[in-house]
């Protein structure tokens, strides 16, 4: 009898921890797709990092979008990406991986990790969820990530990267907002922008 309840209950447990999968995996699935069908969105966030902590203005509409910071000004129109610093005068042009993008860019973290990272709930907060990103390979850059949702909304709060160096980058969210179509040369870089920076072509 012992053993037959406890293989019921490893049963209801696995069975238990399945569907705790599909519903975190649906619900960070479910908050991408609000994010990258919107037709515009602007985030104002905190970024803190080994490097410091800044603020940002992030501006994106589906895969593209443009960053402001204090140092950094960063243009993504789909394909080539941009990266002005301040500090060196330099452009930097570079056609990065959707991972590299996911760490530029925290509102993407959401779409690429649904694909490449293992989705489980973690314990609710006061009107959040919170689900964690674990990534299948020991090879990726990203090692894991934790999301904090708005419960009603989805729209995403907070957002941590562990990086597989040990490193972490936290991006605390302080507003959200949907708007309306935007140009496209919101997210391309023009050098009338910084006429006087040194162009760096990595591609």
């Amino acid at each position: 009898m012992k053993k037959i309840l406890l293989c019921i209950a490893f049963i209801t447990t696995a069975a238990l921890s399945a569907l705790a999968a599909d519903d975190a995996a649906k619900v960070i699935a479910d908050a991408a797709a609000k994010l990258h069908g919107a037709k515009s969105v602007t985030a104002t966030c905190k970024i803190t990092s080994p490097a410091g902590t800044e603020n940002a203005t992030l501006v994106m509409s589906g895969t593209k979008f443009f960053v402001k910071a204090p140092q950094t000004e960063i243009w993504y129109d789909g394909s080539t990406l941009w990266s002005y610093s301040r500090s060196t005068n330099e452009i930097t042009l570079s056609e990065p991986s959707q991972e590299e993008l996911s760490e530029i860019n925290p509102l993407s973290v959401m779409e690429y990790f649904t694909s490449t990272y293992t989705a489980s709930m973690l314990a609710p907060s006061a009107g959040k969820k919170n689900i964690k990103l674990t990534a299948d390979k020991s090879s990726r850059g990203i090692a894991s990530a934790e999301v904090s949702l708005n419960a009603t909304t989805l729209a995403p709060s907070a957002v941590t990267l562990l990086l597989s160096n040990g490193q972490k980058i936290s991006i605390a969210i302080s507003s959200l907002k949907f708007g309306g179509t935007l140009p496209e040369s919101t997210f391309t870089f023009r050098m009338t922008c910084h006429p006087s920076a040194v162009l760096v072509d990595l591609r």
